[in-house]
């Protein structure tokens, strides 16, 4: 059996992700050039993460959800963040704050506002990665209609 999927026919599965292992070792190439000094790693602590990423929307705003954010979006997403770990540990402690629950369903309908659009975000942040300009016309876009303002603006620094 192993023998039979090592030949030649290599279904088109094998195929796609020897592709996808070399396209990668073909990035990490491209980052081991880079100097140490233009190199940056992401937060290892979750909360961290939160924060970059949602420092990075703020800098680079989302095309599609402009009039979503007058605020920006690092306080809303650390703020939910917070608020969000109360109820996955427990949610006590956030009632000893919000102690009402309409007030309580206001800030979860927030947080899961913030997290479509940093969804949102991710997928723009692929999209505009994965997408080749010479392509770009002829590769099926895999998100909807009213995210493609963000691929496009975003696609050219990925160029």
């Amino acid at each position: 059996m192993l023998a039979k999927r090592q030949s030649d026919g290599l279904p088109a599965d094998f195929q796609n992700f020897q592709r996808h292992r070399d396209e990668y070792d073909e990035r990490q190439v491209l980052i081991s050039a880079l100097p140490k000094s233009e190199r940056t790693r992401p937060p290892s602590n979750s909360s961290d993460i939160v924060s970059w990423s949602a420092k990075w929307i703020d800098a680079n705003p989302p095309a599609h959800a402009a009039d979503e954010l007058p605020l920006g979006m690092e306080l809303g997403a650390d703020r939910f963040y917070s608020i969000g770990s109360s109820f996955v540990h427990g949610f006590k402690w956030m009632t000893d704050y919000i102690r009402d629950d309409e007030a309580t369903l206001k800030v979860v309908a927030e947080g899961f506002a913030a997290a479509v659009v940093m969804t949102e975000c991710a997928v723009c942040l692929f999209e505009s990665q994965a997408t080749n300009a010479a392509r770009a016309a002829v590769r099926r876009a895999n998100y909807p209609d009213w995210l493609a303002p963000t691929v496009a603006a975003w696609l050219p620094r990925y160029q």
